[in-house]
């Protein structure tokens, strides 16, 4: 790897401890709740999916991969699992549904769905 492509991967793993450490304070803080996380990451993983999908001309494209590490490093430390698995759930739901409408991951659909329970 060239000195400059480390110097570039050093400064994006620079800034993904950074933003994991301001959002554990925003929710020591009650300005995020552990569903507002959950969303966000899956709404990433699922733009991630996107960007390998639309890659041009066959380019291989690593997106989902990296962000499904990321997915299971911010699960284990903000011990997301059950609502993971709510939102990936209702995500595959409205995707086997035609995608009629909204997104459930979108964060007026994910406060909708947990204010509701």
């Amino acid at each position: 790897m060239s000195e400059t492509a480390e110097i570039t991967a050093t400064d994006a793993r620079i800034t993904e401890m950074l933003l994991m450490e301001l959002v554990e304070a925003m929710q020591a803080r009650g300005a995020l709740k552990r569903e507002d996380i959950a969303g966000a990451l899956l709404r990433m993983e699922w733009r991630a999916s996107l960007a390998d999908d639309m890659a041009e001309d066959g380019d291989i494209t690593h997106h989902l991969e990296r962000a499904a590490l990321s997915v299971a490093e911010w699960e284990e430390r903000f011990g997301l699992p059950p609502e993971l698995h709510t939102l990936r759930k209702a995500h595959q739901d409205w995707a086997g549904s035609g995608r009629s409408g909204p997104n459930p991951l979108y964060p007026d659909q994910v406060i909708e769905l947990y204010e509701q329970k």
